[in-house]
């Protein structure tokens, strides 16, 4: 084994690269972020909606007339669900800049912490060039 593959290049020492393991990072975590608020966000708004209507439905039942108050919790809970419509949120997309901003924070936070690894390896290095 030659000085040259022990150490990278002639004389550098192998190091840990911080700048590939945030780059992984970033991608793991990006993932994850879309994944919540396409997925696991409106799941949860939706067990909310429903469990509301169901207290709204209970409370209805108890009612001699309760035909206006479950049609009302009805009302209430197509309401509550729009929000998880397609419609609802190419409305917003449109109409908003700030719907956008689960989205565009990764894409935000990428230059940062590139930079950031950047700054590291840099001065791990002794605030030498490569």
């Amino acid at each position: 084994m030659s000085l040259r593959d022990a150490r990278g290049r002639e004389g550098e020492e192998l190091g840990a690269n911080y700048i590939r393991g945030l780059k992984r990072a970033y991608f793991v975590l990006t993932a994850a972020w879309i994944a919540y608020w396409l997925v696991a966000l409106p799941l949860q708004k939706w067990r909310g909606a429903a469990r509301g209507h169901d207290a709204l439905v209970q409370i209805c039942s108890e009612q001699v007339n309760s035909s206006p108050c479950l049609e009302q919790a009805d009302r209430v809970f197509e309401a509550d669900t729009n929000v998880l419509s397609a419609d609802f949120y190419l409305r917003a997309y449109l109409l908003g800049p700030y719907s956008l901003l689960p989205f565009l924070a990764p894409a935000i936070l990428y230059p940062l912490l590139l930079g950031a690894g950047k700054a590291v390896s840099w001065v791990q290095r002794g605030f030498r060039g490569q």
